[in-house]
């Protein structure tokens, strides 16, 4: 019997902080700068003849241990590691292999945010005139292949 499953994924957050040391001395306030969507992706899993899954959106991708791919966003700290992309899977046995496409602009404008407080740039994360958080140092697009094998050892 073969069937597909469907889910969603939406994740908020905020990382409130003292991001830079003010040069005169003076204390900064912790502030709640911002609200945004670090998750909201949609899955599509095949069961059944078929082991395939699809998901489409904003989503953690953490390859190698995080060594090979990991962080979306370098320019806002650790504020988030999402990219937006889709990622194809087909799993069969103990391979895994997915298929990944990127697309990563360089401010945060593809989903709203909440901006809460004093939107400083010289206590906050790098903004543009527009106040939009950096992400990248510019339009990132990407298209990869990634395969894994798991080894199992008999104890």
């Amino acid at each position: 019997m073969s069937y597909s499953s469907f889910t969603a994924k939406v994740r908020f957050t905020n990382e409130f902080r003292k991001y830079l040391i003010i040069p005169d001395g003076k204390e900064g306030d912790f502030t709640l700068d911002e609200i945004f969507i670090d998750n909201l992706y949609v899955n599509w899993k095949s069961q059944g003849d078929i082991p395939l899954s699809v998901t489409l959106g904003r989503q953690n991708l953490i390859y190698g241990e995080g060594f090979i791919l990991l962080d979306g966003n370098p320019w806002d700290g650790s504020r988030s590691i999402y990219p937006d992309a889709i990622k194809v899977s087909f799993k069969l046995d103990n391979t895994t292999v997915d298929l990944l496409g990127i697309g990563d602009n360089r401010v945060d404008k593809r989903f709203p945010t909440i901006a809460l407080g004093d939107l400083d740039n010289s206590e906050g994360l790098p903004k543009n005139a527009d106040e939009q958080q950096w992400l990248n140092d510019s339009h990132e697009q990407a298209l990869c292949v990634c395969g894994a094998k798991t080894r199992i050892i008999a104890l």
